[in-house]
């Protein structure tokens, strides 16, 4: 339980900058007419450009409007193509765990959906939430028209948060902190996604001075662990930018209150071995660089398709409004699609989604050879869980559940080893032993003598960790072939029933 207390406590900004928050976005300008609908108690903001970045070079040529459409977890982009801009808000809980306790988005489209046809396609039904009309749709997904083309649209269950967000929101002036007012506005204008997150008094140097002491390349340099440590407890917050030319450029600024170069030594793997803690594996990392500036912590590098969708999963999408077939009777269309046809489309996105998000996976973990990913698994089980299922096969929704609920068993696999580390960590350890000495003569021993006893010693904490990481390998060996065994098996039996490929 300490260590993962403590790893948690130190995961501030560096861990939640890098990968708390991510969509790809364009960001020109501060979205002044969205940002007013943003609660005065997010601590984490994203802001996107949705036109500007399906016009760039590399969204051009591998469609991402196209593949934003589908909503389907397999897409990069989780924002519908019909918004012209996007903000996505948070409240992290950064005492551990990454864990949103709300978020949701405000999108300024080009036309208002239609709430009514959402509501019968998706089994909703219309609402008015604070005087505004509203669609609420099965598993706690609403959302809200707030204005003329501006849509609210988030998870949140309880319908009187929701109520009180619209309610208070003031339509004349941003309520954001202050650091997240001045990220976004100092962002790079060249960026195609902007996230700033508050973390100003999320953190104090004791606990972080006793996880530097663990910290390979800080070994027996105890002034400088209370040093980095200090730098460390003042941080403000993070500003992470990406701009997509014909690759992925990612941008991450860590700003503190005290100057930091004397990280820049062990900057990059510092934040690996943070990382590393908190199983959040990232392969992209190793080709980044970091610099110190100022008061300043900086990363560049280049993200990959893969790795930038795990980032997408850490801030949930909320529910888009954008997704009504226009071919159906209802808009118009001459012959609408079977249900056999509607069934088979549906169940083969929805297994298509499951093995990208099974092969981003497994591809981290080939590339790193860090068995790190217990915060992707409880994403990506996330995310599994919120694939549109409508017209799915009953019995590959079965199999989702079930892919799912293993990785969060591994997920939870995975924490218990943690805390079983910090507990052994924190037990005292002891060490007997024993000497003696004498002389011998012709006739036998004399002046012999021997002490024996027993000292405490520091606890191996390298050879514990292995031990217990073991444990949790075992669970994910066993796991993720019964996860193999039955997409395979899942696979051939969606293909003789629906006769095409999946």
């Amino acid at each position: 339980m300490k260590l993962w207390s403590l790893s948690s406590r130190i995961s501030f900004g560096i861990a939640i900058g890098v990968f708390g928050l991510t969509v790809a976005v364009a960001c020109a300008e501060v979205p002044t007419k969205l940002l007013p609908w943003v609660p005065a108690d997010a601590n984490a903001v994203v802001v996107i450009d949705v036109d500007s970045l399906f016009h760039s070079p590399l969204a051009t040529r591998e469609n991402w409007r196209k593949q934003a459409g589908d909503r389907f977890a397999n897409q990069e982009i989780s924002v519908p193509p019909e918004a012209r801009r996007v903000v996505m808000a948070s409240q992290l809980d950064l005492s551990g765990g990454l864990q949103p306790v709300w978020e949701l988005g405000v999108m300024d489209v080009e036309r208002t959906p239609s709430f009514a046809l959402i509501a019968r396609r998706e089994g909703g039904h219309l609402d008015t939430i604070a005087g505004h009309s509203a669609v609420t749709l099965p598993g706690g997904r609403s959302g809200v028209e707030l204005d003329a083309g501006v849509i609210l649209v988030t998870s949140q269950p309880n319908r009187q948060v929701i109520s009180r967000w619209v309610s208070s929101a003031k339509k004349d002036a941003a309520r954001l902190s202050p650091f997240l007012a001045k990220g976004l506005e100092q962002a790079d204008s060249k960026s195609h996604l902007v996230v700033a997150v508050d973390l100003a008094d999320s953190v104090t140097a004791a606990p972080i001075r006793e996880l530097l002491t663990k910290f390979e390349p800080l070994k027996g340099k105890t002034a400088d662990q209370a040093d980095i440590a200090d730098i460390l407890a003042s941080v403000k917050g993070v500003v992470l930018t990406v701009r997509v030319t014909d690759k992925r450029e990612g941008a991450l600024q860590i700003d503190f209150a005290k100057p930091t170069a004397i990280i820049q030594p062990v900057a990059k793997p510092l934040i690996e071995e943070i990382l590393q803690t908190l199983q959040i594996g990232l392969a992209d990392l190793d080709n980044w660089t970091a610099s110190t500036s100022g008061t300043s912590l900086t990363m560049k590098g280049e993200f990959s398709q893969a790795d930038l969708r795990k980032i997408v999963s850490l801030f949930a999408a909320s529910p888009s409004t954008h997704d009504v077939r226009e071919n159906s009777a209802e808009s118009g269309a001459p012959t609408p699609p079977s249900a056999e046809t509607l069934k088979a489309e549906a169940s083969q996105k929805f297994f298509h989604s499951i093995k990208r998000l099974l092969d981003d996976l497994r591809k981290t973990l080939d590339k790193t050879q860090r068995d790190n990913q217990l915060v992707w698994m409880e994403r990506y089980a996330r995310k599994i869980d919120d694939l549109p299922m409508k017209d799915v096969d009953k019995d590959l929704l079965t199999f989702g559940g079930n892919v799912s609920s293993s990785l969060r068993y591994q997920a939870q696999a995975a924490r218990v080893s943690f805390l079983r580390s910090g507990v052994r960590t924190a037990q005292p350890v002891y060490q007997s032993y024993s000497y003696g000495a004498g002389a011998v003569g012709p006739y036998g021993t004399y002046g012999g003598y021997s002490f024996s006893g027993t000292v405490q010693v520091s606890p191996n904490f390298g050879q514990i960790r292995t031990e217990e990481h073991a444990n949790a390998a075992q669970v994910k060996v066993a796991e993720m072939k019964q996860i193999e065994d039955g997409l395979v098996q899942i696979r051939r039996a969606m293909t003789e029933r629906y006769n095409v490929e999946f």
